[in-house]
C-alpha cells in the first residue's frame, strides 16, 4: 500500500511492516533501479531501491549510508519526492516481529555494504543474480545492505511465521537481494 500524508501507525503502517521507498528523481534510485530492474524502470513504473523495517510508531530500521540504525519515519511520510509504501509478511507473529526488531537493534552500527561507486559499478546485484544458488563474490558477511538487512532478518524469523517461507525464499543467497527482488519475492499478505 502507497503510503499518503498524514499516514498513522496503527491505520496506515504498522510495526513490522516491511517498508519499500523509490525516489523518482534521485540519482541513486535511478542508479540501483537500472542495476536492479531497468525493464520495469524504463516503461516509468515504480520499482523498490530501498527497502527497511518499521520499527515502531515513529521510527524505522534500515541499513543506509551512516550503517545499520534507527531512523525517524517522518521523512518518508511527509515528502512528496519520495515514494513510500509499506507490506505485511505473510504469517508475521507478535514474536517474529519482537525477534526482528531485537537482531535488527543487535546491529545496530553495522557497516552498509555498498556505497554509491559500488552500485554504480554494478553492485549489489540484478534480480537475475543468485538464482543459480551461487554467493555473491562481492557480498562482506560483516556490512549489510538495506534489503539484505531485512531479507536477513526475515529469514531469521521464519520458525516464528505461521507460514513458513517457501524453499525457494529461504534458498535464495542472502547477498544477491535487491529491494525489488525482496519485494517480488512471494512472501507478502495480499492488500
Amino acid at each position: 500500500m502507497l503510503i499518503k500524508q498524514g499516514a498513522r501507525h496503527g491505520r496506515d503502517y504498522f510495526t513490522g511492516q516491511v517498508g519499500f521507498t523509490c525516489w523518482p528523481d534521485e540519482m541513486l534510485t535511478s542508479l540501483i533501479a537500472h542495476q536492479t530492474d531497468v525493464a520495469t524502470w524504463d516503461k516509468d513504473l515504480v520499482v523498490a531501491t530501498h527497502a527497511l523495517l518499521v520499527a515502531g510508531p515513529d521510527t524505522v530500521i534500515e541499513a543506509h549510508k551512516d550503517g545499520v540504525g534507527e531512523a525517524p519515519i517522518r521523512p518518508l511520510l511527509d515528502n512528496r519526492e519520495c515514494l513510500f509504501w509499506v507490506r505485511k509478511i505473510r504469517g508475521v507473529t507478535e514474536p517474529a516481529v519482537a525477534e526482528m526488531l531485537r537482531i535488527a537493534r543487535g546491529w545496530a552500527a553495522a557497516k552498509i555494504e555498498y556505497d554509491t561507486w559500488a552500485v554504480m559499478m554494478g553492485f549489489p546485484s540484478s534480480d537475475q543474480d543468485g538464482a543459480d544458488g551461487k554467493p555473491n563474490p562481492y557480498n562482506d558477511p560483516d556490512k549489510l545492505f538495506c534489503s539484505e538487512l531485512v531479507f536477513k532478518l526475515i529469514k531469521r524469523v521464519n520458525h516464528l511465521l505461521e507460514q513458513p517461507l517457501p524453499a525457494e525464499v529461504l534458498a535464495w543467497p542472502e547477498g544477491f537481494v535487491s529491494p525489488d527482488k525482496l519485494f517480488d519475492f512471494p512472501i507478502w499478505e495480499q492488500a
